[in-house]
This record gives C-alpha cells, sequence and structure tokens, in this order.
C-alpha cells in the first residue's frame, strides 16, 4: 500500500462548524495516523483522486485540502509514534 498525505485548513472550524464527518471518513481508510493538527497520513491503494473524492462531500467552501503521495525520501521532526506508523505501512 502506499501512504497518502491528507493537509488541510478548515475555514470554519471555530464557527461551530461540525467537521467530524470529514474526520470520520479519514479515519474509514484501514490504515490511518493523525500526524499533525492538520495533517492525517492514510495507507491505501486508492489514487490520490479517489481518496480526494471520499473526502470531497465532507469539505466546505472556503476550505483547503491536499492529498498526495508521500515519498519514502523524508526528513523531519515528528512524534515517536507517527515513525513507528510509517515504518509499519512502508
Amino acid at each position: 500500500m502506499a501512504i497518502k498525505t491528507i493537509s488541510y485548513d478548515l475555514y470554519k472550524p471555530k464557527s461551530g462548524h461540525d467537521y467530524e464527518a470529514l474526520f470520520k471518513a479519514i479515519r474509514s481508510f484501514p490504515g490511518h495516523c493523525h500526524a499533525m493538527d492538520s495533517v492525517w497520513l492514510v495507507a491505501t491503494n486508492k489514487s490520490c483522486q479517489e481518496v480526494y473524492e471520499e473526502l470531497a462531500p465532507h469539505i466546505n467552501k472556503g476550505d483547503f485540502v491536499l492529498v498526495n503521495a508521500l515519498s519514502p525520501y523524508r526528513k523531519g521532526l515528528l512524534k515517536k509514534s507517527v515513525w513507528e506508523w510509517l515504518k509499519k505501512h512502508e
């Protein structure tokens, strides 16, 4: 399986809009990891387009979402649990 990154800026998170349906859609992928505040990782055989299409019904006007394939060439500072998740799903 490939790892996809889902990044977002949500327009109305403080206005009382409920984004739980979006988060539920992300968690519906068998392999998922909430890596940073606005970044999730999912392990899936689906294309970036297919992942986006699953999330699109839960995205509001003014929201920004990016789905991309995670390269195996990476470096950063993350929680140990995120690095362990990445290692498990590579």
